[in-house]
């Protein structure tokens, strides 16, 4: 379905871009890309997007949001030796020291601390083997489906890799977490550095944030296998692009390129906010006498700004009317999004509140019921009498018969 629906979209775009002037995109040297929009996933470049390759420190990404999604910020975890001899870049942990697990991906995603990933993965899961494991799966849930991890950090080895397209599934995924979004976006940042008299310092390497208006992260990687990689994240006017750009000869170009061409040539139509309420409708018997309908996702289109076709949203309710009482997120409906005779995308529309019976509802409800139960009971008490008297009918008429046939009988044996 969603592959239909992506299709769908990309004809949309191209035929708008047909009928008008169009800019081209960049020219791209990275070796794979993807320029995605956020909130729906609708892609509005790519080269190469399912390509394989080695991803090196950009698989933070998805070790950042397990963490956040699986581990307790305020735990204070021990470093392991095995933590502790994580190489190449790293924040000198030592076997022992403890810190907060906040603190540790703090380390992750600033600094692109190798040692701190499999600290931080011992203290979610036990070991970075089981937590490599909820990597994988995790993955597989987000449809990533051409990635594969080993490690946390993203050293290279042969069986560890992703797509510039999974990495950008991921990233939006890890972008709705707000502490995910307070950390790729910070220049820097300070944690404890027990046995020192200062701080540690942590420096993103990420120069996209001071290079871009409105660049918001995400995380930067290179091993020799893979060449500089960039996951990038920007927003102007709430609206949020996600970049991805694997082996690239110059990322400081090409990514504000990408981004640039994206915020300039396309434009999103949204008809429906993801958790914001889209309409209220009428409750018969309720406490209210309306509920507010709130789709389950956004309704939103990203098009090219010179298309001039015409979109058209449309309520489908599952009743004519809504009875009480109303469960909180029960599915009352749907927004389908047309473009003239064509369907392009639907959400379910649910319920926003709880919405009990009203107390005179409740009086009729239950008076209607306890005439039913009478009527019920007199029915059963009826059918009952009846079958009894037929049943002692049966045996009179029985024993009549069994009286006559007697002398008869008796005549017999003589």
């Amino acid at each position: 379905m969603r592959a239909a629906i992506a299709a769908l979209v990309t004809a949309i775009i191209a035929s708008a871009a047909a009928a008008g002037t169009r800019q081209e995109a960049p020219p791209i040297g990275a070796s794979a890309a993807i320029l995605m929009d956020a909130e729906t996933g609708q892609v509005l470049y790519e080269k190469n997007a399912d390509e394989r390759r080695a991803i090196a420190s950009t698989t933070k990404v998805m070790t950042a949001l397990l963490i956040l999604e699986r581990g307790k910020l305020d735990a204070v975890c021990s470093v392991s030796e095995r933590a502790a001899e994580t190489p190449q870049c790293s924040i000198w942990l030592k076997r022992g020291e403890r810190l907060r697990l906040d603190e540790l991906l703090t380390a992750a995603l600033v600094k692109s601390a190798n040692d701190a990933c499999v600290a931080a993965a011992e203290a979610v899961a036990g070991s970075e083997e089981a937590f490599v494991k909820l990597m994988n799966e995790r993955a597989r849930e987000l449809g990533a489906t051409n990635t594969h991890f080993v490690n946390t950090n993203g050293l290279y080895a042969p069986r560890h890799f992703s797509t510039a397209r999974d990495l950008a599934l991921i990233t939006r995924v890890a972008m709705q977490q707000p502490k995910f979004r307070e950390l790729v976006s910070a220049r820097q940042a300070t944690i404890p550095w027990p046995g020192k008299d200062c701080q540690r310092l942590l420096v993103n390497k990420n120069r996209l944030l001071s290079i871009l208006p409105g660049a918001d992260g995400v995380k930067t990687g290179y091993v020799k296998e893979s060449g500089q990689c960039l996951v990038a994240s920007a927003a102007r006017h709430g609206w949020r692009l996600i970049a991805v750009l694997l082996d690239s000869p110059d990322l400081w170009q090409e990514a504000p390129a990408l981004l640039g061409y994206g915020f300039d040539n396309f434009r999103p139509l949204c008809f429906a906010q993801r958790g914001e309420p889209a309409m209220v409708v009428q409750v018969r018997g309720g406490a209210r006498e309306q509920v507010g309908l709130v789709p389950s996702g956004s309704l939103m289109l990203v098009l090219p700004k010179w298309s001039d076709e015409q979109y058209t949203p449309r309520v489908e309710l599952a009743r004519s009317h809504i009875d009480a009482p109303v469960r909180a997120r029960q599915k009352l409906g749907r927004m389908v999004l047309t473009a003239g005779r064509r369907e392009l995308m639907a959400v379910d529309l649910l319920a926003g509140e709880e919405v009990p019976r009203s107390l005179l509802s409740n009086i009729r409800f239950g008076t209607t019921w306890f005439v039913f139960s009478l009527v019920a009971a007199a029915m059963v008490v009826r059918t009952y009498s009846v079958a009894t008297k037929r049943h002692r009918t049966r045996r009179i008429d029985v024993r009549s018969a069994l009286v006559q046939r007697e002398p008869r009988s008796r005549a017999s044996v003589r």
